[in-house]
């Protein structure tokens, strides 16, 4: 949009002015300019949208895991189902140590790719318990869901391992 001055006005001063510029390396930085009475409004707009990209980013890459897991779960035989069972069972009655953040369900991830079986099998659990409590306390929609679909995937892991009643 072109707008012509004539004589001594002032151009109207942009509510938000995003420019972006590449840096050297690849790397490229957004920056905003905002008017100052506006500037309380954009910080928590862009915060509420910050919270839910992450969220939705977050939701996609667990949902990615949890495929990947419950195939590595098909492939384990009878006496690895039940130490994964076993395992579960085990660290879901141990309160929760400190906050699970994305870092436990990650590196349990890695340890679901693992080439040594036992190493397999434990970072099964791991993730399994690990992406429950990530995904527990969550206000989204997506994650709610993943939640259910992670205790899903226990039940059913469960009812396979020949411990359909939940003990251990």
């Amino acid at each position: 949009m072109w707008v012509f001055l004539t004589g001594s006005e002032q151009p109207p001063a942009p509510l938000c002015d995003l420019s972006h510029r590449p840096r050297q390396g690849g790397a490229h930085i957004l920056v905003f300019l905002v008017r100052w009475r506006d500037a309380v409004v954009m910080v928590e707009t862009f915060g509420q949208y910050t919270i839910r990209l992450r969220a939705l980013i977050r939701f996609l890459v667990v949902r990615r895991q949890l495929a990947e897991v419950r195939r590595r779960i098909d492939a384990l035989s009878g006496a690895d189902l039940r130490s994964v069972v076993t395992q579960v069972s085990r660290d879901l009655q141990v309160p929760e140590r400190g906050v699970t953040t994305a870092r436990s369900t990650d590196a349990a991830f890695r340890r679901v790719r693992a080439v040594i079986a036992r190493v397999r099998v434990l970072g099964i659990a791991q993730w399994l318990v690990a992406a429950i409590h990530e995904t527990a306390p969550s206000p989204h929609a997506e994650l709610q869901d993943l939640h259910r679909q992670v205790l899903r995937t226990v039940r059913r892991l469960r009812e396979s391992g020949g411990l359909a009643n939940g003990t251990t």
